[in-house]
């Protein structure tokens, strides 16, 4: 799925404030995190209350910023950073932080992209 596909799906638990950074600048991480970024956003989804303000790749995890926290958000968004530690940001397949002049997240395939 593309990002914008992402966004639109869960348009309800996107941020639509002007100062959101996802408001701007959409998901900025790879396409192989995509499907974990919607498995988070459904769950996130159907708690309702919370608006998800940016997501971004920093320092080769993926980051979920939301507009406010409670155990259930902060477990559902860590679950999904766990997982990006383990998934390729390029394709989606299993992968391994690596050191390559910047932290990422990549497979064997990948690594020198």
């Amino acid at each position: 799925m593309r990002a914008d596909e992402l966004l639109k799906r869960h348009s309800a638990v996107i941020s639509t404030s002007r100062r959101a950074p996802i408001s701007g600048w959409g998901i900025e991480c790879g396409p192989g995190w995509h499907e974990i970024i919607d498995d988070a956003l459904t769950e996130i989804s159907k708690i309702g209350r919370y608006q998800v303000v940016q997501i971004k790749e920093k320092s080769g995890r993926l980051r979920i910023y939301m507009t406010r926290y409670d155990d259930t958000i902060h477990e559902i968004v860590e679950r999904a950073e766990r997982r990006s530690l383990l998934t390729c940001e390029v394709c989606g397949r299993p992968g391994q932080l690596r050191q390559c002049g910047a932290a990422m997240v990549r497979c064997d395939e990948h690594v020198s992209r």
